[in-house]
């Protein structure tokens, strides 16, 4: 019998199915609500909820109003989301009805990459130099100050969009007035000194005043862009203590007490150096890659706190390689899309998705909504996954003219 009551609002359709099973085994009942055509398209992800609720949760007005017409119902027992865009309102909500939640404060900086920036360098975190900068003069302020190459990037979005690396005082007015165009921040761009090292992910979760660290995972990007071509787990499991001392600074400094951790961070030749801190989980399907590598369960912890059912979170070790890689086809319309029959046959495949049909225009790699597809692999070793990897992308026949 269901004896909790969790809204779930937005749909991480990678593994919100793995979300709703896992609700559900800690005696949750699971209300998912997103926006009419969200809950239209991933509908065949969502046959295991036990609601449906059409709500736009980046519309606090609306979402209040939605979620008090519930809970007055029946009560809610827990809120929560794993989407970026929702991650405020909902921290607002949980405040709001008393529900476990890290504070709306904490939630806002974590958004703010600048309030990030400052918080964890005032306090003494290895960061790169970074300005807010309003004006194309400020930045030529910037560049004068600090270390080139620089990188512009909007305030306070995601996916790689608008992020632009400058190498000379030629680009700069180009590239700020670029970056300009994705800013949601009152005409206001973030410059951050060029980091040279090796970026990876942290994936953890605070749970019950504890840190629980998951995974690392390396990045790879598509050549002359900030963009993710793959990502691959584990990462250099001998510095776990590394990361997990380091993953602790972050969350007292900012005063993280709950939830999902997605941290960047990058390793240069003399330290660990912080890039980015989000209070969810990452995306690119990095938290099925995650389990996969680390045979765990990044779900239950936080759920079971919600609903206050007492959970022990077992070991976690890496039991094998997992990867993603994402399509990468020429630019063009496509002509047509085929895929070799044996490919659903091919060891070692776990999963793919290809998100686009023949009519379909291409554009070339800017920003994470780009890509038009991703195969997924587990093997023994990183040889034998990334040789899946190759074999998977070979048998996936896309043609652009």
């Amino acid at each position: 019998m269901k004896s909790k009551r969790l809204f779930l609002l937005g749909i991480p359709e990678t593994h919100i199915e793995r979300a709703i099973t896992r609700a559900h085994k800690l005696g949750m009942e699971v209300i998912v609500g997103d926006t009419p055509s969200s809950l239209e398209k991933y509908q065949h992800l969502l046959r295991e909820a036990d609601e449906r609720v059409a709500v736009d949760y980046t519309n606090y007005d609306e979402l209040f109003s939605v979620t008090q017409r519930i809970h007055q119902g029946k009560k809610l027992d827990a809120i929560f989301t794993f989407k970026e865009a929702g991650l405020y309102h909902v921290s607002k909500l949980q405040h709001e009805f008393k529900m476990c939640g890290n504070p709306p404060e904490v939630v806002s900086s974590c958004l703010d990459k600048y309030k990030t920036r400052q918080i964890l360098k005032n306090a003494g975190l290895k960061s790169p130099g970074f300005a807010l900068c309003k004006s194309v003069e400020e930045v030529y302020e910037f560049w004068g100050r600090h270390n080139h190459p620089v990188i512009l990037k909007p305030n306070n979005q995601q996916g790689s969009i608008g992020v632009i690396k400058i190498n000379s005082t030629e680009e700069i007015e180009g590239s700020f007035n670029e970056c300009l165009k994705h800013s949601k921040d009152d005409g206001a761009i973030l410059a951050e000194e060029f980091i040279d090292g090796k970026e990876i992910s942290i994936e953890a979760a605070v749970y019950r005043n504890e840190l629980e660290l998951f995974g690392v995972t390396e990045k790879f990007l598509f050549p002359g862009t900030f963009v993710e071509s793959g990502h691959m787990s584990p990462y250099k499991e001998e510095n776990h203590r590394l990361y997990h001392r380091f993953i602790q600074n972050v969350i007292r400094i900012l005063g993280i007490t709950f939830g999902p951790l997605h941290i960047e961070a990058f390793h240069t030749k003399d330290d660990l150096v912080i890039g980015e801190v989000h209070t969810r989980y990452g995306g690119d399907n990095i938290v099925t890659i995650t389990e996969l590598a680390m045979d765990c369960d990044m779900h239950t912890p936080i759920f079971s706190q919600l609903a206050d059912v007492p959970y022990t979170v077992k070991s976690h070790t890496s039991k094998s390689t997992s990867a993603i890689r994402f399509l990468n086809p020429s630019p063009g319309t496509v002509h047509s899309v085929e895929v070799v029959e044996d490919l659903h046959d091919l060891e070692g495949l776990v999963d793919f998705n290809i998100d686009c049909r023949a009519g379909d225009i291409i554009h070339p790699i800017k920003s994470s909504y780009d890509r038009v597809g991703w195969v997924l692999a587990k093997g023994s070793t990183r040889y034998e996954t990334n040789y899946t990897l190759d074999q998977a992308l070979e048998k996936i026949k896309m043609i652009t003219k």
